[in-house]
């Protein structure tokens, strides 16, 4: 009796260590396969953001400033990013240069002048998303414990909500600057 009890607990601890081998050797080999899908699908998002930039800019070129604001707004790269490192910097290049059309447009419009209140507050969250995106990866490679990587996560989606309730009234701002519609 003795012997059989020993030969299924011997068969149990066999069973659970080949599990637990197999689940290590699958999350090596697949870890490395979905983060190479997560990042492409990462820069897949930034261009279509890098698009409607484009797009925004020919509605600009052709005077419509209404419809080049709302493109600008929607260009903006708001997803997280948590696999690509070097599209951190590639994303807070395209946000300043957004923001740079907002100030030329306004400047445009108002004659040299920029009054747009919300312009300082999009930097300082644009700035701000940097500096959050730009931590996770530091925490990440230092196997930082969850807790702090789940607090700048909490962070990153905060500083989204408020980034996208900025730029609504930014453009909103942007668009009563001007009497005229169109951008010459």
């Amino acid at each position: 009796m003795s012997k059989s009890i020993l030969a299924v607990l011997f068969a149990a601890l066999l069973v659970g260590g080949g599990i637990a081998v197999l689940a290590v050797v699958l999350r090596l080999m697949l870890g490395g396969f979905c983060r190479g899908l997560i990042a492409r699908l990462e820069r897949l998002g930034f261009r279509r953001r890098e698009q409607r930039r484009q797009r925004g800019d020919a509605y600009l070129a052709a005077g419509d400033v209404g419809r080049a604001l709302r493109e600008f707004r929607t260009a903006f790269f708001l997803s997280s990013i948590r696999c690509d490192r070097a599209l951190v910097e590639a994303v807070h290049n395209h946000h300043a240069s957004l923001l740079s059309r907002f100030i030329a447009i306004t400047e445009e419009r108002q004659g040299g002048s920029v009054r747009l209140m919300s312009l300082a507050k999009a930097e300082h969250l644009v700035a701000e998303r940097t500096h959050l995106l730009r931590r996770h990866f530091v925490l990440r490679a230092r196997r930082a414990g969850d807790g702090q990587l789940r607090a700048v996560r909490r962070k990153l989606r905060v500083n989204r909500r408020e980034l996208r309730t900025c730029l609504s009234q930014l453009v909103a701002e942007a668009h009563r600057c001007g009497a005229g519609g169109r951008f010459h």
